[in-house]
Order: C-alpha cells, then structure tokens, then sequence
C-alpha cells in the first residue's frame, strides 16, 4: 500500500509536509536545517546560543560576562548558521529560524502550580528562499 501526503503549500512553494522543530541547545543548526530543507521540507534553527558552533566566537567570549558581547557574537553566528542552512539547502525547501527569547513576563524562580505566574513571551520568524538578506 501506497500512502502519499499532501504538500505543504507556503508562499507559492509545494514542500514535504514535514516540519523539523527548533530544537535548543545546539542541536537544531545548520546541519540539520540544511538537511530537512534539502529534501524539500522545513528546517529550523534554533537561535538558542549558536556562538557555541564558532570556535573563534567562543575563543572572544567563552569566559565573557558582558551580555552585550556574547549577544553580539550570537547575532554573528546567527548570520552564519542562516548563509551555512541556506548553502546546503541548495535552493530547496524552506528555512525557518525559531526565536525564543525571554520577556519581561517571564516567571519568577518561585512559580509553582499553586502559585502560577505569567507565561513568558517568545516569537518566531519562518523566512522562504526569496526573503530578503
């Protein structure tokens, strides 16, 4: 027996009907994102502390306390993992890059179930081939 899905259909692209979720931790990067969408599905990345894949970003900030520096070296390995995904990707697919980021509403340490406390913010960016640079 013979079972095909139905495509995917996102900004005039037809895409395998399957969605890789951005997975933190170092785990969802360029290798990955760049394999899903080269067999024409979505691929995400994770925006989770990618300077981790960078020797050279870890060599600057590896022992840094400065927030400002080690955001600054994430927004450059960002960029990479985005050109690497793309560059593997060949063309194909869909590329999407999964935000999370803590927002002012983030629960306090002593949030428990019987003392619940705001959900934290977070958002998401899906960008297709033709987004701009």
């Amino acid at each position: 027996m013979s079972f095909q899905l139905p495509s995917l259909k996102i900004r005039g692209k037809s895409l395998l009907p399957i969605v890789q979720g951005g997975m933190g931790v170092g785990v969802s990067a360029h290798r990955l994102a760049g394999a899903v969408a080269r067999e024409n599905a979505v691929g995400t990345i994770a925006s989770v502390d990618l300077r981790r894949h960078h020797p050279d970003l870890m060599e600057e900030t590896g022992r840094c306390r400065d927030k400002a520096r080690i955001d600054a070296a994430n927004l450059v390995a960002l960029d990479r993992e985005i050109q690497a995904t793309k560059a593997m990707a060949r063309g194909l697919g869909l590329v999407a890059v999964n935000v999370m980021r803590a927002g002012p509403n983030t629960p306090p340490a002593s949030a428990s179930p019987a003392n619940p406390a705001p959900r934290p913010s977070s958002w998401g960016l899906a960008c297709p081939w033709n987004c701009p640079n």
